[in-house]
Parts: C-alpha cells; structure tokens; sequence
C-alpha cells in the first residue's frame, strides 16, 4: 500500500512540472495581441519567439551572444538559413527596435500564402527598389513587413517591428526611404 502511495505522489509531482514548464514555455513564445487601426486584435509577429520591444539581455538570453556588424555598432547579427546572410537586429537604447529576416528556398513561402495568416489588410510602401517590382508590404499592428517581387510572389525579406500605426511605421530608420506613394520614391533601400 505504502509503495503505490509512493508512486502516485511521484507521478503527481511530475505531472504538476511538465505542466509547469509546459506553461512557462507558452507564456514565454506567446505572441503579443494589440488593437488595430480597425479595432480588431492581431498578433504581433515575432522571429523565432523573439519580439521587437524586449531588452538586448532578453534577446541573448533566448538566442545566445550575437555576432557584432559591420554596418552599425547598433546592429548584431545571428546566423540566418542560408550561411551567407545572416538576420540583422537593430538595437537601440539597450531595447530590440527592428529584426531584418532574409528568407531563402526551401522557407520562400509564397507572400500571397503568407499574407493569408494574417488578419490585418497590409499597406503597400513604394522605394528604390520598386522599379524592379519590389514592394514592401507593412502589417503595422501586426509589427510585420515583407519586401516582396510582386511577379512572381516571392518574399525576400521580412522585417519585425513593435506594432504601431502607419505614421509609427515611417518614423523607423528601415523605413525611411519608402512612401505610401509611387509617385513620391525617395532613394533605395
């Protein structure tokens, strides 16, 4: 009797740790909801669980010392999928402001698919780059954009950020040379 008391305490206890960390790992890759222009709750988008807004600790504390980089002391580089670019994180006030993704075969999902998970209308930016018929197409309340080649539906890039309004979306130093006009191109990117 003695032994099956032992036995149903032991399993208990383990139940109750695999649900503890079971719910800890939830709570921890979550996604943030937030309002959108319209009202409706959208997720904010995250890179591998991380989301801009989270302190530079957090960010090694989930993912491991970056990689320093050559394009800015507030930029630090973690391998990407392909071993020749890696993803760009913008740091800023010791706080993740930006995540630039490059996406390669096999992950290229379609942005059409893509867009298609997520519940907010995008808005369409116009750059340098358009002339060869790229676009970026920005989830403001999401905190999500994707640079896109509109002829064949291929995502290149796609960029995290804390979601905001469209206005917020344009103060972002990633964003500063497109427009929500195709007639107002202001320089590449």
């Amino acid at each position: 009797m003695k032994r099956i008391i032992k036995i149903a305490t032991v399993f208990i206890i383990i139940a109750f740790m695999v649900g503890y960390f079971v719910w800890k790992n939830q709570k921890q890759t979550s996604q943030q909801v937030s309002p959108s222009p319209t009202g409706a709750l959208v997720k904010q988008q995250t890179w591998q669980g991380v989301r801009p807004g989270i302190s530079f600790q957090d960010l090694i504390k989930m993912r491991g010392e970056p990689k320093p980089s050559r394009a800015s002391a507030e930029e630090v580089l973690y391998p990407g999928t392909n071993r020749y670019w890696d993803t760009a994180v913008t740091i800023q006030n010791n706080t993740v402001l930006f995540i630039r993704e490059h996406v390669f075969v096999p992950q290229n999902i379609s942005f059409k698919s893509r867009s298609s998970q997520i519940s907010e209308k995008p808005t369409k930016l116009y750059g340098q780059v358009s002339e060869s018929g790229q676009f970026i197409y920005v989830y403001p309340a999401s905190g999500i954009a994707f640079l896109v080649n509109d002829q064949n539906d291929t995502v290149y890039e796609t960029w995290y950020f804390q979601p905001t309004d469209l206005a917020g979306v344009l103060t972002l130093p990633a964003f500063s040379k497109y427009s929500t006009s195709a007639d107002a191109v202001v320089g590449g990117r």
